[in-house]
This record gives structure tokens, sequence and C-alpha cells, in this order.
């Protein structure tokens, strides 16, 4: 018969650990629609490394996390006069 252990005294249980997210590989066509930009503007920033990708086959994808933190970085916090 199994029963589950008591963790030690003096220490909280622990909660299991969340599963990361899985990454998702956007298309040139996404990632232009997600920013509000024409394809070969997403294509221009992607070639001058300003967005970043790579490159699965012959295709060219960004992945969603990566997108996520260059938009966060990217963005202007207005500032308090």
């Amino acid at each position: 018969m199994t029963t589950n252990p008591t963790p030690p005294r003096g220490r909280p249980p622990t909660a299991p650990e969340a599963a990361p997210r899985p990454s998702r590989y956007l298309r040139i066509e996404e990632v232009a629609q997600r920013l509000g930009i024409g394809r070969s503007t997403a294509y221009r920033h992607i070639q001058a490394g300003r967005i970043p990708s790579i490159r699965i086959g012959g295709s060219v994808r960004v992945p969603e996390r990566a997108l996520d933190a260059w938009e966060a970085a990217a963005t202007r916090q207005p500032t308090l006069r």
C-alpha cells in the first residue's frame, strides 16, 4: 500500500511545478499581423536582426516567447514629468 509522504517538519509542502509553456513558432504573416506591419517590413526587421528568428528547413519562424520579450523590451514606458 502506497501512502503520501509527509513533508519534513518546518517545511511547507511544495506545489508541483507548472510545466513550461510549449514554444510556438510564428510565421512571418502572423508576426506582421501581430505587430500591425506589412509582411515585407517584418522580413526587413528579421533580416536586420531586430526581430529574433530561426530557420526551420527553408522557412523563417519567430519563436512566440522571443517576440513577446522583444515587444516588452521595445515598448516605451510613459515618463511622468
